[in-house]
């Protein structure tokens, strides 16, 4: 005969957040992805079962969080994942928009939701209903209704933060203390456990790794040739160097594509010191756009007497430099 204990156990261990998968979070799962690789390389490590010592401990460690008071200003406040961030991006004029946060979430939670029903954790507050915790109070978030593992804002906001590192790393503190507050965010309201936290975490740094990889394998930045008889405007303001159009067009011809940096001491250029705040707006929107496509024309630098000098394509190369893509021009030598 099977004892009352034993039955309470079995049902404890094989307890789910959820017994379907909600069809919004289905189609979540089978966006395209930009970003990723469709089959990024993340570690798949289980959370501690339900029954364990661990998953109890962690109950725990919940209820004497923060002395036991749910801070629920600050849940409120880092439950939004753009939103603290936006603050620094304006701040700091980092070139990354509130569309570009929108699709680093929306194409993180793909591999977040696959995972987390991979798994079927149950939130802390349906494992603290089975062991009878009655004190067991919680914030309840709209974002909470998905399987506790890992934990999605951990996750997205620690990628985040990676990113706007990437594109600004004199302020990488101000954007992983972000980061962080959203992942503890988490703990405060009772959402997670400290375990999915870490896995969130973990599973960040993986996708972050990705996405690198991602742009060496694809080598996604294409170079094409500038446009010569559009770029006589700029090359004409040089009558010493080029007589006519014609003289233009054949010299510039002969160019070639060559990786330029600060210590060539280009002239013409604030590709050294890339302050988007002295270009103009249109050109700045323009070589935005460019740099998604993932094509960009080559700047043109010309080589004359030992010197160089940037004839076209300044915003060009600001734009390169505050997106870490390699300075390439168009090197004219004469």
């Amino acid at each position: 005969m099977i004892k009352l204990k034993q039955l309470i156990k079995e049902s404890l261990s094989k307890m789910v957040f959820s017994k379907s998968i909600k069809p919004k979070h289905k189609k979540r799962m089978n966006i395209e992805t930009k970003m990723f690789p469709s089959n990024p390389k993340l570690t798949m490590t289980p959370p501690p079962a339900n029954d364990s010592n661990e998953t109890r401990t962690e109950l725990f460690k919940l209820l004497a969080y923060n002395n036991g008071v749910i801070d629920r200003p600050m849940v409120k406040e880092y439950d939004d994942l753009i939103k603290p961030y936006m603050e620094l991006i304006e701040k700091y004029n980092v070139d990354i928009t509130e569309d570009d946060l929108e699709q680093i979430i929306d194409e993180g939670a793909k591999f977040t939701l696959k995972i987390k029903y991979k798994y079927n954790r149950p939130r802390p507050y349906q494992i603290a209903e089975h062991y009878g915790i009655e004190d067991f109070k919680r914030h309840k978030l709209d974002t909470a209704n998905t399987p506790s593992y890992p934990s999605g804002h951990a996750l997205q906001g620690r990628l985040i933060g990676l990113i706007l590192t990437d594109k600004d790393p004199k302020h990488q503190n101000e954007y992983m203390a972000v980061s962080q507050r959203i992942s503890d965010s988490r703990i405060m309201a009772r959402a997670h456990y400290p375990s999915d936290k870490v896995y969130g975490e973990k599973l960040a740094d993986e996708l972050y790794d990705n996405i690198k990889n991602l742009k060496e394998s694809l080598n996604k930045v294409v170079y094409t040739k500038p446009n010569f008889e559009f770029e006589w405007e700029e090359a004409n303001r040089y009558p010493n160097l080029f007589s006519s159009k014609e003289d233009w067009l054949e010299k510039a011809k002969v160019g070639k594509m060559m990786t330029i940096d600060c210590n060539m001491n280009i002239n013409n250029t604030d590709m050294c010191q890339p302050d988007v705040d002295d270009l103009e707006p249109a050109k700045l929107k323009r070589v935005k756009k460019m740099i998604n496509s993932g094509r960009i024309e080559l700047p043109i630098v010309i080589k004359h007497k030992g010197q160089y000098e940037l004839i076209a394509g300044n915003t060009r190369l600001v734009g390169m430099v505050n997106n870490n893509i390699t300075t390439k021009a168009w090197v004219i030598e004469l």
